[in-house]
C-alpha cells in the first residue's frame, strides 16, 4: 500500500525542508496538504473528495509530486482508487425508502431512507447477488424500526431505487415488482 506509505512519511517529514523543497512559500500551506493526505481513510476516498493545491493542482497531480519526492509509485494505486470511484458513482442516486401508512397527517416520512451511495458491498457483484443484499437491507431496516411509532404510522412496503429500475418490496424483504424508470 503506496498511500499507507505516503502517510506514514508525511508524519515523519520535516515540513521545513519539506515545503521548501517542493515550492510552498509558506509552511502551513504544506501543513494544510499533509493533514488532508493523512486524515484520508484510503486513497480512493482522497481522490473522490478531492484536494485543490494552488501549488499543483488537483489531488492526483499532488499526489504524484509528493510520492516522485519520496520516491513512490502510486500509479497502480491510483488506477484502482479511480475504478472503484467509478463504480461508487454508479449508485450516487439510488436509495431504499420505507412507504409507511399513517393514522395521522404527516408532512414528511418520519422513517430514513438508506442511500445505497454508501453501501460498498453492493459494489462489484452481480445483480441477483445485490438484490440479496438490497433485501437483508430491508429486513434489516425494518426490524430496527418497526416499533417507532406505532400510534403514529406503520411500515408498509418499502421502495427501491436501483440502477434505474425501480423496485418495490415487502416488509419481509421479498421483491413484489419491478419497473423500468
Amino acid at each position: 500500500m503506496v498511500f499507507k506509505t505516503l502517510q506514514e512519511q508525511l508524519k515523519a517529514a520535516d515540513t521545513k525542508v519539506l515545503s521548501k523543497k517542493l515550492g510552498y512559500a509558506k509552511e502551513q500551506n504544506l501543513l494544510r496538504v499533509i493533514r488532508s493526505i493523512v486524515e484520508a481513510k484510503s486513497l480512493s476516498r482522497f481522490l473522490y473528495k478531492g484536494y485543490f493545491d494552488w501549488l499543483y493542482g488537483g489531488s492526483r497531480d499532488l499526489l504524484r509530486m509528493l510520492c516522485s519526492h519520496f520516491e513512490l509509485d502510486i500509479a497502480d494505486e491510483i488506477k484502482v482508487a479511480n475504478a472503484f470511484n467509478e463504480e461508487c458513482d454508479r449508485y450516487r442516486s439510488n436509495y431504499i425508502s420505507a412507504n409507511i401508512n399513517t393514522k395521522r397527517r404527516l408532512v414528511i416520512n418520519p422513517v430514513p431512507y438508506i442511500n445505497l451511495h454508501d453501501v460498498e458491498h453492493l459494489y462489484f457483484k452481480e445483480l441477483d447477488e445485490q438484490l440479496s443484499i438490497i433485501s437483508d437491507l430491508i429486513k434489516w431496516h425494518y426490524e430496527r424500526h418497526k416499533d417507532d411509532a406505532p400510534h403514529v404510522y406503520k411500515i408498509a412496503s418499502y421502495s427501491v431505487r436501483f440502477l434505474g429500475v425501480y423496485y418495490l418490496y415487502d416488509i419481509n424483504g421479498v421483491m413484489q415488482k419491478s419497473q423500468l424508470l
